[in-house]
């Protein structure tokens, strides 16, 4: 199930105001062969929208590439939706121009379990203490349960690593960590289900930044109006006919690719937005073109 769009193109900003998807469910846990304990936290839940989001980020990354952990690794909703960024088999230290997600059904009471599996994980309104490894420069990773009218999040610097730390704060990682793979999976293949296939997004996220100097390995006309832009900044586009044009040009680009419009050059990072999400939520300004 796709939130319409209608057809035009945007520049905005960040504002991180997010339009969620508006049934309800209330759901009963029951046995499951999905690899999540039952049972945990209450035997019910009321679920509304986005109920999980799991996000992987930061250390000292380019601008480019922080833009593109904006997006949530894993994001489940209350209908049973599950959305995961797809795996690339390229080189990981290289940023692609764009990520893309897929999309995967289960049923409501798999994602109750879920909730509850998080809870025990640690996501909750008193979380566990999970200390600082003696390392620098590695990633965030940060999950977010909201349900019965709760939202609480835990975040785990370089989880995976247990240097400098107690055993009750390793313990509690791995929780965390088991947790993080077993939704992985569940939004891959783990228990009843659908099958997995391509999400078609009704928005793109667009970060343009100015290309200087270098000749340009392949240079295409840009479906957008970046001229708007004085500097580096995000434009968002929407409409079936605009995203489509440009997932298709993305798919010939490479990271070296330049695009050109009104006279000045561009290199392009492109993210998908999750239903209910406004493009560019995590930009500075705002402003709309017609």
């Amino acid at each position: 199930m796709l939130l319409g769009a209608s057809a035009a193109i945007t520049t905005v900003g960040c504002g991180a105001s997010v339009k969620t998807v508006t049934s309800t469910v209330t759901v009963t846990t029951g046995g499951s062969k999905t690899g999540l304990t039952s049972g945990l936290s209450g035997g019910h839940h009321v679920l509304k929208g986005l109920v999980l989001t799991e996000t992987v980020g930061g250390g000292y990354v380019p601008q480019e590439a922080a833009f593109l952990q904006e997006l949530s690794q894993v994001a489940v909703y209350a209908d049973g939706r599950i959305y995961s960024v797809q795996a690339s088999p390229d080189n990981a230290s290289v940023v692609p121009v764009m990520i893309s997600l897929v999309e995967r059904d289960v049923p409501v009471s798999t994602v109750n379990r879920i909730v509850n599996e998080a809870q025990a994980a640690g996501v909750t309104n008193h979380p566990p203490n999970l200390g600082q490894p003696g390392i620098t420069d590695q990633d965030t990773t940060t999950v977010t349960v909201t349900s019965d009218g709760h939202t609480w999040t835990q975040s785990a610097y370089a989880l995976g690593y247990s240097q400098g730390l107690t055993s009750d704060q390793v313990a509690a990682r791995r929780r965390l960590d088991k947790f993080s793979t077993q939704l992985t999976r569940l939004g891959t293949n783990l228990g009843p289900g659908s099958a997995v296939h391509a999400y078609t997004p009704t928005s793109l996220s667009v970060l343009a930044e100015p290309a200087n100097g270098g000749t340009p390995a392949r240079t295409i006309v840009a479906p957008l109006p970046l001229d708007t832009l004085s500097q580096s900044g995000c434009v968002g586009v929407v409409g079936r006919r605009s995203v489509a044009r440009v997932i298709a040009l993305a798919a010939r680009a490479t990271p070296e690719t330049v695009w050109a419009s009104a006279g000045r050059r561009w290199r392009l990072v492109i993210r998908p937005d999750l239903p209910g999400e406004k493009p560019c939520r995590h930009a500075s300004d705002t402003g709309t073109i017609n």
